[in-house]
């Protein structure tokens, strides 16, 4: 099984419409006190708009879309990409997986850490020397 997380993309519409549907459901079956059924959680228009911010993600699974993250929603505004040309024929590791994930310096995180908004936050990913 190979996972990449990925920025999304315009064709990832429909499995991200889908998976967005399906956690809204399990909050309608929670706590139908505060959630109610909507089908369509995401316009295309919106989608679209997620996908040009560049903080969209998903967890691709052998090319199919099996989870979404929205880094906004932490509210962290200071988010930066960087490839680390550390693959030679990528059997160990897939191009464009994370590679290290820093958050103001720290690569080493607990579930009680809290970050300001403005933290920088950095994802390196594998990719390929040449």
């Amino acid at each position: 099984m190979n996972i990449l997380v990925r920025n999304a993309k315009k064709t990832d519409y429909h499995a991200v419409r889908t998976i967005m549907n399906q956690v809204q459901e399990m909050h309608v079956a929670w706590r139908p006190d505060i959630y109610k059924s909507n089908e369509n959680l995401i316009s295309e228009e919106i989608f679209d708009l997620m996908i040009s911010s560049g903080n969209l993600y998903v967890a691709d699974v052998d090319g199919t879309v099996a989870g979404v993250l929205e880094v906004t929603y932490a509210g962290f505004m200071n988010i930066k990409t960087e490839p680390v040309k550390d693959l030679i024929f990528g059997l160990l590791n897939r191009e464009n997986t994370i590679f290290q994930i820093i958050i103001d310096g720290k690569t080493e995180f607990d579930k009680n850490d809290v970050y300001p908004s403005d933290a920088e936050i950095e994802l390196l990913y594998h990719t390929f020397m040449n």
